[in-house]
């Protein structure tokens, strides 16, 4: 959540999911970022206010390059590269709507496990986008005006399919 700064669904939403889940019903661990770019968080805008930057935009970043570029190589080293699930809350920010969608990043079978797309159409959206960047492997758009709850109910679908019947 907060990749954007004007996107308040995202982490309100892991907020709440950490508040309602039952840790002793998981099996793994669940990791949840409530504010990625706190520098736009703060700001309330898109962008990063001390390089200007997107940070949906500069992925998978620079060890050495600005703010913006050094959170998302962080991201993508320290969260993301060790995660076997990755989800990306956004909206479409505070002046703007579009329809419901969820991208994903199209991968082989994985076995037991369920695959980005699997996770995709678990959220229901209207839209569908293939990613082709495992950086950005599943990202779920909400207009602004809808609801938190609902991205939260879409959150317990996924963990619900990933534990195989976790309750909530």
């Amino acid at each position: 959540g907060g990749i954007h700064g004007d996107e308040f669904e995202g982490p309100q939403t892991i907020m709440n999911l950490f508040r309602e889940i039952e840790p002793e019903k998981l099996s793994g661990s669940l990791v949840g970022l409530v504010i990625a770019n706190e520098p736009a968080y703060e700001d309330a805008d898109r962008c990063n206010p001390i390089d200007g930057k997107n940070l949906a935009r500069v992925f998978p970043g620079n060890p050495k390059g600005s703010v913006t570029e050094q959170i998302a190589h962080w991201m993508g080293e320290r969260l993301i590269s060790k995660s076997d699930y990755y989800i990306d809350f956004h909206s479409s920010g505070s002046d703007s709507e579009m329809p419901q969608m969820c991208g994903f990043f199209k991968s082989t079978s994985t076995g037991n496990k369920l695959t980005s797309q699997d996770m995709a159409e678990a959220f229901r959206a209207i839209l569908l986008r293939v990613e082709h960047s495992v950086m950005r492997m599943i990202t779920v758009f909400r207009p602004f005006t809808q609801s938190v709850l609902r991205l939260a109910v879409s959150a317990k679908m996924i963990l619900k399919s990933i534990n195989g019947g976790l309750s909530m």
